[in-house]
């Protein structure tokens, strides 16, 4: 039987129409959870919605956009009156694309540091005054980040400062929300089986004139697991940092990437 720590808690997902956000979501919604799924394409979101009824879980999709914080507000502000107060936040939604520095184009940079960074921002800006508080402590924050948040990455300079930007905004709202008892806490995902992560190897493969099978034996091949993530593990820690059990952790940034990142 499922444990349900969660149960009628609410709970907010952006980026919640795939990969890891969309595991997020079914898992919280496993454990009791009513999610809100957040994001920009109705189909995507529709079918991660679909995926929690099918296990009977509660949730709701909501077509919006993290990029525009009047939008989102709204957006928020409908799922509280649907549901009422939030006790989970996962801020998700991201994109990535290569770009060189001096050739990049600066519409795919602005759009990538208005998603990554700044849809963080407006994400837990916009949820902060709805925050629920319990017995057991105030609301669970997360923002998915990525290991390029850790280090760099030659042709990707835009993701790679958005995402340290998206660290250093989780360590300093962690300090901010402590009095009302909120957490705020960072997972850093490195290659993970994600429709991202597939587009991300099809750059590669165009860049570098190679297949995109041979793009990914690549990527694994330095994985010292010599393997990708499953999105289900990401969900598994974000579950964890959700828990009421886990009120002392909090300003934290959590790496799963199968031991690639102290190499």
């Amino acid at each position: 039987m499922t444990h349900r720590r969660f149960e009628d808690a609410v709970a907010l997902v952006t980026g919640g129409g795939s990969g890891i956000g969309r595991a997020i979501a079914v898992r919280l919604a496993s454990e009791g959870a009513r999610v809100a799924v957040l994001g920009r394409h109705e189909r995507s979101l529709g079918e991660t919605v679909g995926e929690i009824a099918y296990q009977r879980g509660k949730a709701r999709h909501y077509v919006t956009d993290v990029r525009d914080p009047v939008a989102l507000e709204a957006t928020v502000a409908r799922v509280v009156s649907d549901w009422g107060p939030l006790r989970l936040v996962i801020a998700n939604a991201g994109v990535s694309e290569r770009t060189p520095l001096v050739e990049s184009d600066p519409e795919v940079v602005r759009a990538i540091v208005d998603t990554n960074l700044l849809g963080t921002f407006w994400t837990f800006r916009a949820v902060t005054p709805h925050l629920e508080v319990t017995a057991k402590g105030g609301a669970r924050l997360v923002a998915v980040t990525s290991v390029l948040g850790r280090f760099g990455v030659p042709g990707y300079s835009a993701y790679c400062a958005a995402k340290h930007g998206v660290v250093g905004l989780v360590r300093s709202l962690a300090l901010e929300l402590a009095p009302t008892g909120a957490t705020v806490n960072a997972l850093c995902p490195g290659w993970t089986d994600t429709p991202m992560a597939d587009r991300g190897l099809a750059a590669i493969a165009a860049a570098d004139a190679i297949t995109e099978r041979e793009a990914r034996k690549r990527a694994e091949s330095a994985q010292p697991q010599g393997r990708f993530a499953d999105p289900d593990e990401l969900a598994h820690l974000a579950a964890f940092l959700c828990d009421p059990a886990s009120r002392s952790i909090t300003a934290q940034v959590y790496t799963l990437d199968n031991g690639a990142t102290p190499f």
